[in-house]
C-alpha cells in the first residue's frame, strides 16, 4: 500500500519541479529588456542607413507603416509590455514581408 503512495508523490514532486524551473527561466528571459532595445537601436540604425533609397523605389504608405510599427515596438519595449511587444513585432515582421514581396521579379508584380 506504501509503495503506491510514493508513485504518485515522486510524480506530484517532479512536475513541481519542473514547474518551479519554468518559472525560473521565465523570469530570465523576462529581464532581459536591455538586449531587446539594444536590438531594436540596431534595426533602427539598419533602416535609416537605408530609408532614402527606400523612398526612391518603394510607396510611401507602406515605408510609413514600418516607421509607425518601429516606434511602437520601442515604446513596448521602453514600457516592458511583452504581450504587446510581441504582437507589434509579429505586425513588423509581416510588413516587411510584404515590402520584401512587392519588390521581387514575378508576373504579378509585373503586371
Amino acid at each position: 500500500m506504501k509503495r503506491f503512495f510514493w508513485i504518485p508523490f515522486c510524480l506530484l514532486l517532479a512536475l513541481f519541479g519542473a514547474a518551479l524551473l519554468n518559472a525560473t527561466v521565465s523570469d530570465a528571459q523576462a529581464e532581459n529588456w536591455d538586449s531587446v532595445r539594444s536590438d531594436l537601436s540596431a534595426l533602427h540604425e539598419s533602416w535609416d542607413a537605408y530609408a532614402t533609397y527606400f523612398h526612391i523605389i518603394l510607396q510611401h504608405d507602406e515605408l510609413n507603416e514600418v516607421e509607425s510599427l518601429l516606434a511602437r515596438a520601442d515604446s513596448f519595449a521602453f514600457e516592458q509590455d511583452e504581450a504587446e511587444f510581441r504582437a507589434c513585432v509579429a505586425e513588423l515582421q509581416s510588413q516587411l514581408h510584404v515590402l520584401s514581396e512587392m519588390q521581387e521579379i514575378s508576373i504579378p508584380n509585373i503586371l
